[in-house]
């Protein structure tokens, strides 16, 4: 048990949360003291200045949070906009003189020729292939065993006489 509560009290959130609430403590008591050497009461004070802190630092977050929240939208917008950019190498469909041009998946792909000025389109086609089961014997293996299979029928055998030549 006093394991599991070292342990707890290791962690680096519980220290972030321990000094958070002491530095929240010590400001709030700063300004309670200041209310108490102003002949005011110092616990009303004390609980004021801790709400007004705990609702900045709720509004702070909040902030923050939407600021980073559109910045990490906008990172991942320019990277899948990256991402849909390819450079490719094409023939000019009037004076056949290649281009690299940059092909954006999601839209219409139109270049200007840099050698006649010619607009072209470009056409992405995509086919399907069958997948094929590569072989885990290896070649020469395969050959021989070919062969060895076929042999007896390729060639004469041994008791039967040869004509000679």
């Amino acid at each position: 048990m006093l394991r599991k509560v070292y342990q707890l009290l290791q962690s680096p959130i519980t220290k972030v949360l321990g000094l958070s609430v002491f530095f929240t403590s010590t400001v709030s008591s700063l300004f309670g003291t200041g209310f108490y050497l102003l002949n005011k009461s110092f616990w009303p004070a004390f609980f004021i200045a801790t709400a007004l802190q705990l609702l900045f630092f709720v509004l702070y977050n909040t902030v923050r949070q939407t600021s980073d929240y559109e910045t990490i939208s906008r990172i991942e917008t320019d990277r899948l906009n990256a991402e849909a950019k390819y450079k490719v190498k094409l023939g000019c469909s009037y004076c056949k003189i290649a281009n690299v041009v940059p092909i954006v998946l999601n839209t219409e792909n139109r270049y200007k020729c840099e050698s006649c000025n010619q607009i072209n389109g470009v056409k992405l086609q995509f086919i399907s292939t069958q997948i094929t089961t590569p072989i885990t014997t290896p070649i020469p293996e395969a050959i021989s065993s070919i062969i060895a299979a076929h042999s007896p029928s390729m060639q004469p055998s041994s008791d039967s006489p040869q004509s000679p030549s």
